[in-house]
């Protein structure tokens, strides 16, 4: 049965929605002040290290949030981090009830926000629309928890299963419909991945369309986003098409065993070199998301190529898998798909895909799911 709290909830996630690409690893959050049925203020996280959505719904309630109630959904955070507690304001600006979908993962808060505003004589209320926040931030839970990236693998593919011909030939297999609005998706991630090969054979640019219509310029050009490739042997051209762009910052992994001779050419450019460990010859990946933990990027997406896309399958850190598939068929058995790796004997061992969406683009299909890996 539907309670009064689920209507404001609801607009709280919506609310937060507006956050998508701007605030990780951070969380989305929208919080929204009321008083009887009447919004007094509403707010959310709109850029990383900005005001949290606490403190734009209090601000804009004013004094009138003495004595109301403050939807959101999120649990507050009670610690000093790029900016003060919410729980402080709440309780100075008067609030006599919090109503929230669930707890904040992070050690640092963890149900401490909730016990904070209780001592302090407010009213606590958790745990509507749960699974929908859980989703919501699916991505900062997971960095928070596992102290990784989530990770989603991209790839496109002719209806066969295939990436490209024999000779490596792939494009395009999908429309220009299609690639236009994965450029504009691109928007919802903190990092791009690809391998060495994909760049000296494609040579992209790797950058996303900003989403002028929903997203206010001034953040755009705030938004935090990293090109990354995996070179183990530093091949990369300083005349790279991914340098062109120097609002995007390029990190580039690449062996422990790399001369520094080799890292000094290509010292005047945008990037930065991370030296981590090998093994027979491909970047560790475990070694890659724990530095891109430490440097706070949150939700990335691999695009390829196939050797990249392989291990991190291989490794069974894939969070989710979004695949376009275009109206072609490919044929031969050297063709080349997107992931390799061991042979699997038995079809009760391979790995199956939960939770799918999918949708028509033109003539080509979008099938976005999870992965459900086997321990």
């Amino acid at each position: 049965m539907k309670t009064p709290y689920e209507k404001f909830l609801k607009e709280t996630i919506k609310l937060a929605e507006k956050g998508k690409g701007l605030v990780s690893p951070n969380p989305m959050v929208g919080a929204i002040v009321v008083k009887g049925k009447r919004v007094l203020g509403k707010g959310f996280h709109q850029i990383y290290g900005g005001p949290h959505a606490e403190v734009e719904a209090l601000r804009q309630a004013g004094e009138r949030a003495k004595g109301a109630t403050l939807f959101v959904n999120l649990e507050p955070c009670c610690h000093y981090g790029k900016t003060p507690p919410c729980t402080d304001m709440i309780i100075s600006y008067g609030i006599k009830e919090v109503v929230s979908c669930m707890e904040d993962p992070n050690p640092l808060v963890n149900g401490k926000g909730f016990k904070i505003l209780e001592e302090n004589g407010i009213k606590v209320r958790v745990g509507w629309l749960r699974e929908e926040a859980e989703e919501l931030n699916r991505s900062y839970i997971t960095y928070i928890t596992k102290r990784r990236p989530y990770v989603v693998l991209k790839w496109a593919q002719s209806i066969d299963g295939k990436i490209a011909t024999y000779s490596g030939d792939s494009k395009w297999i999908t429309s220009e419909k299609s690639r236009q609005i994965w450029r504009m998706k691109r928007f919802e991630y903190d990092g791009i991945v690809v391998g060495i090969n994909t760049v000296l054979k494609d040579n992209p640019y790797l950058d996303f369309i900003p989403p002028h219509y929903q997203t206010k310029k001034r953040l755009i050009e705030k938004k935090r986003y990293y090109k990354i490739v995996l070179d183990t042997h530093l091949r990369i051209p300083t005349d790279a098409n991914i340098f062109k762009n120097e609002k995007s910052k390029v990190l580039i992994f690449t062996s422990s065993k790399t001369p520094d001779s080799s890292v000094e050419r290509l010292k005047l450019k945008n990037c930065e070199i991370i030296k981590v460990g090998e093994d027979n010859g491909k970047i560790k990946i475990k070694e890659v998301l724990e530095k891109l933990f430490q440097l706070e990027i949150g939700i990335i997406i691999v695009e390829g190529g196939k050797e990249v896309i392989t291990s991190f399958w291989e490794e069974k850190i894939v969070d989710e898998v979004i695949v376009f598939i275009g109206n072609k068929i490919i044929g031969g058995e050297n063709s080349l798909s997107p992931i390799g790796g061991k042979d699997i004997e038995d079809i009760d061992k391979v790995i199956k895909i939960d939770e799918i969406c999918m949708e028509r683009i033109d003539s080509d299909i979008l099938i976005i799911g999870k992965p459900c890996f086997q321990e």
